[in-house]
């Protein structure tokens, strides 16, 4: 009745006062019948973060903590899919066939890739095993040409997720020759500002300084919308120094390519934890 009154009230005195409230009582109801009859869907899942050929997911670190579902791919993980006491989604698995990579590209579609990466094996690219190259020639004449292959098809998955990403390696990789020169160059101390001085390598503090205090040149491919560098954080990097007996020369060395044994070689392997708040802190929400 009192809705009948009110329409009469609207007709009669058209565009006034009683006519702005009954719209809006209106728009008020309407608002809360969509409510009432809205289906239940699932609901909203965050963004992901792809890695690939990433064993140690220290890459990923920074961007669980904003939040994102972060995954990452590797051989060396347990076969199967499992998530971590910290939240990371691993993937135990051969990325190296075409079948393997287009899989995780199928696995994520539908869902909203923010920010994909890559560390293919630089074994047999990097430069500092050059001392290898001809024995291992003559196993294989095509291992170089292998790798690359590796990295291209890497390249070609990730550019299908629709989002920014880098492929890491060495930046005197021959991919310079193989593939294309890298399209940024960095040094690890370039972002150790971005990691407290007082925060030991969770995982390598026998070989990795605080605040990634090392240099090792470090090349990135990028695609996607992958556009500049981090803002930089620069600290001074540390050296290894000694006085060599022979000659008497003073000499010093980067300290993570003085580290020997196992445990150095994948330290040499580990993403810089710097670089990659830096990259999470420029691109999440970019």
């Amino acid at each position: 009745m009192k809705e009948f009154h009110l329409l009469t009230l609207v007709a009669r005195v058209g565009n006034n006062a009683t006519k702005k409230l009954y719209l809006r009582r209106q728009r008020i109801i309407a608002k809360a019948q969509l409510q009432i009859h809205r289906p239940v869907g699932r609901q909203h899942q965050p963004a992901v973060i792809v890695s690939l050929f990433d064993y140690t997911c220290l890459g990923l670190e920074p961007w669980k903590k904003r939040g994102f579902e972060v995954h990452a791919y590797d051989r060396r993980h347990p076969t199967g899919h499992h998530v971590t006491a910290r939240g990371i989604h691993i993937h135990g698995v051969n990325l190296h066939t075409k079948a393997s990579l287009n899989a995780v590209v199928a696995e994520h579609a539908g869902r909203e890739v923010a920010f994909a990466m890559a560390f293919p094996p630089c074994t047999e690219l990097s430069r500092a095993g050059a001392r290898y190259w001809k024995v291992k020639g003559q196993a294989n004449p095509h291992f170089q040409d292998n790798a690359a292959a590796l990295v291209k098809r890497a390249d070609s998955a990730l550019a299908r997720m629709g989002c920014p990403y880098f492929i890491e390696n060495p930046s005197s990789s021959t991919l310079r020759k193989l593939w294309r020169a890298p399209d940024h160059t960095f040094e690890p101390c370039w972002f150790g500002g971005y990691l407290d001085a007082n925060d030991p390598h969770p995982m390598y503090p026998k070989h990795i300084p605080n605040q990634d205090a090392y240099t090792k040149r470090t090349g990135l491919w990028v695609g996607g919308g992958f556009h500049q560098l981090p803002p930089q954080r620069r600290i001074d990097p540390t050296f290894k120094e000694w006085t060599e007996g022979s000659s008497g020369k003073r000499k010093r060395v980067t300290p993570i390519l003085y580290s020997g044994g196992a445990e150095g070689k994948e330290a040499r392997h580990a993403t810089p934890r710097g670089f990659s708040e830096a990259i999470a802190t420029a691109y999440a929400y970019a």
